[in-house]
């Protein structure tokens, strides 16, 4: 344990990250722990602005407030470090699949893009009409995951 401890401490460039958060950090990421909703959480902006309740509102603002009886000292408290996932990794030909299967996927894109939609297949067109503004792209070489993939689909961007 100690080893890898100490692996992880030499693999990574650790710049602006407090030492005594280091073991916390290394202990995350290894066990993936997702603790922030126990800490904080994402709200969106309450606004009177009729334009907020459409279906979409490209203007959708965010703020993020601490869960009552929450207080950390990150010059101290351990805790103080999170890990941040993606909301939605995926394909662009699994994308609709996705939103149909993965269990309440479609109703936390829907509340993150705003869409607002009671019935679930015009829900998931919005979202899929909708998503680009929200989407970051990267690409993973899945060669390294399953050597008989050809290069194309190995190549083949997650958004």
């Amino acid at each position: 344990m100690a080893n890898e401890y100490n692996q992880f401490l030499q693999t990574h460039e650790f710049n602006n990250i407090p030492k005594h958060l280091h073991r916390r950090l290394y202990e995350k990421m290894k066990n993936e722990i997702f603790d922030s909703g126990s800490y904080f959480q994402l709200c969106p902006v309450d606004d009177d602005n009729e334009d907020l309740h459409k279906p979409f509102n490209p203007e959708r603002r965010f703020y993020v407030s601490t869960l009552e009886n929450v207080l950390l000292d990150p010059d101290v408290d351990e805790n103080a470090i999170f890990l941040i996932d993606h909301a939605w990794s995926y394909r662009i030909k699994d994308a609709r699949n996705n939103l149909n299967s993965i269990p309440n996927l479609c109703e936390r894109m829907a509340s993150l893009m705003n869409v607002n939609s009671h019935v679930k297949e015009d829900r998931i067109e919005l979202i899929l009409q909708r998503m680009w503004k929200f989407n970051q792209t990267y690409t993973l070489t899945s060669t390294q995951i399953d050597p008989s993939l050809d290069s194309d689909v190995a190549q083949e961007p997650y958004w």
